[in-house]
């Protein structure tokens, strides 16, 4: 039987885009299904998560979803394993069955999975070999390939900048205003100064607004919080931080850990995730979010990106 992260998988790669309403009540009933037992916002993490792996993207303000197309790529650092990420249909499973059969080394890995979470699909990884045609093995799982895509996109992220002009909240239109002392929106009697902010337009959607100087800018949940950072408003501390293997010979290769209350964006997420194609390791107790596996030009690339100082832990 498959697990539930496959099941849903499966699923969404068949239907291939939809409402994120509908999305977030299917997890929530394939969790019913094989009764696990969920934590308030598990639906939400999961869909994280996912967009993090490459199996989804998603359009959070209009609420709608697509499943990414599949990729086959390297993973840094990782003596030659490539992942196969993005949609996974039956046809495209029988395919890798058929090719796993054939020619390749395949392997199926599981994320970790915290108490009270849906499980996420497992990771499928390929042993890289000399004599494989990269192109001709995505070919025939029906994927492109990507020769690295972490690295890749650590040399073209842009900076973070604000995302145009927007309409301020309609008078009497309740508002929630980020609190960096608390890591989260907290309910505020109006409009009170600078801030990154959230409500309800008439049309339901829930933007991210940042008011400054006068002046209000679309933006999104992630980014509107490293742009609130930079703006200098809230001291100097970086929220990231780089933390060098203790392996012989992995000098470049590290730990990246990110403060739970500023989550990295999308792209930048997705990038550290692909080092190791597995969700990053999450700490209550330290409140923090560990990327494995990713080189230090990666991790420069992303803190450069999000207008952040990276700290180098020794």
């Amino acid at each position: 039987m498959k697990n539930a992260g496959d099941l849903l998988l499966g699923w969404i790669s068949e239907i291939e885009h939809g409402s994120l309403r509908d999305l977030l009540d299917g997890i929530d009933w394939v969790a019913r299904s094989y009764r696990i037992s969920t934590r308030d916002g598990a639906a939400g993490r999961w869909v994280r998560d996912a967009v993090s792996l490459g199996f989804i993207d998603v359009d959070w303000v209009n609420g709608h979803w697509s499943v990414a197309p599949p990729v086959l790529t390297r993973l840094p650092a990782s003596d030659g394993l490539l992942v196969l990420t993005g949609s996974r249909t039956a046809a495209a499973t029988d395919r890798l069955n058929a090719a796993s059969d054939a020619e390749i080394d395949v392997h199926s890995v599981a994320s970790s999975s915290q108490e009270g979470d849906v499980p996420m699909p497992n990771t499928i990884m390929i042993s890289d070999d000399v004599s494989l045609d990269h192109t001709d093995v995505a070919r025939k799982l029906g994927a492109s390939w990507v020769p690295c895509f972490a690295l890749q996109v650590a040399e073209i992220l842009p900076k973070l900048s604000y995302r145009g002009p927007a309409a301020k909240p309609l008078p009497g239109t309740p508002v929630d205003k980020y609190d960096f002392a608390r890591s989260r929106f907290i309910e505020v009697p109006g409009v009170v100064g600078d801030g990154l902010y959230r409500f309800i337009r008439a049309d339901h959607k829930r933007p991210y607004q940042i008011l400054r100087d006068g002046t209000w800018r679309a933006t999104t949940y992630e980014e509107g919080i490293y742009l609130e950072l930079a703006s200098g408003s809230y001291g100097k501390a970086s929220c990231i931080r780089w933390k060098q293997e203790a392996e012989s010979g992995r000098n470049d290769i590290g730990d990246l850990v990110v403060d739970w209350g500023t989550p990295l964006p999308a792209l930048q997420r997705r990038a550290a995730v692909l080092c190791t194609g597995l969700k990053p390791r999450y700490s209550r107790i330290a409140g923090t979010a560990v990327y494995r596996n990713v080189p230090l030009s990666l991790a420069k690339a992303i803190s450069r990106s999000l207008l952040q100082d990276l700290v180098l832990i020794s």
